[in-house]
């Protein structure tokens, strides 16, 4: 509906659809977490010079900037990758996303199937479907969606977030606010 509006030019425009900023109600609580335990970075996060506005608003890393900042190692070096799910064919220029792969001294990849991007990981971890794993999802207008699995996980596969906690038990096994 969006993009229709933008087509025929009603977007953003007086009697048409007026975009909504809000942050979500993930990122007020992540923020409420973050003030509360004091967690500072050392580093802002990915794109932050080069995207202000949208580090601005979203405090996230700009994917479309982390290929490049892997490459050339400005403002800060990147070893490291863990991500879910990143497709490296949705991206321009998906051959420096390639290249940006190549670079890292370790990347994990999950995914529910060995893609592309896959295919440049030192570990592949098997992700669940949509049918088996649980997921609170809330709009920018505060309304919360809470979607139960259908089936518990496959052979292998495990959620987002157990895979999560479970690498960072093992990277600061001592920090006290690690899942439990």
């Amino acid at each position: 509906i969006e993009a229709l509006c933008a087509i025929t030019g009603n977007y953003d425009v007086r009697g048409g659809m007026i975009p909504e900023i809000l942050p979500s109600a993930e990122e007020w609580v992540l923020r409420d977490f973050v003030n509360q335990v004091d967690a500072k970075s050392a580093h802002n996060p990915v794109g932050a010079q080069r995207y202000p506005l949208f580090a601005h608003f979203s405090e996230q890393c700009q994917m479309s900037d982390l290929a490049r900042q892997i490459r050339e190692g400005t403002p800060y070096g990147i070893r490291a990758l863990c991500s879910f799910g990143l497709n490296v064919n949705e991206w321009p220029n998906d051959n420096e996303w390639a290249s940006a792969l190549s670079a890292l001294d370790f990347f994990v990849d999950t995914d529910l199937f060995l893609t592309r991007t896959a295919k440049y990981a030192d570990i592949v971890l098997p992700a669940c479907s949509s049918f088996e794993r649980e997921v609170l999802r809330t709009t920018p207008s505060h309304k919360i969606y809470d979607t139960l699995p259908v089936i518990a996980p496959l052979y292998q596969a495990r959620p987002d977030l157990d895979i999560l906690c479970d690498i960072a038990r093992q990277i600061a096994p001592e920090d006290r606010l690690l899942c439990s």
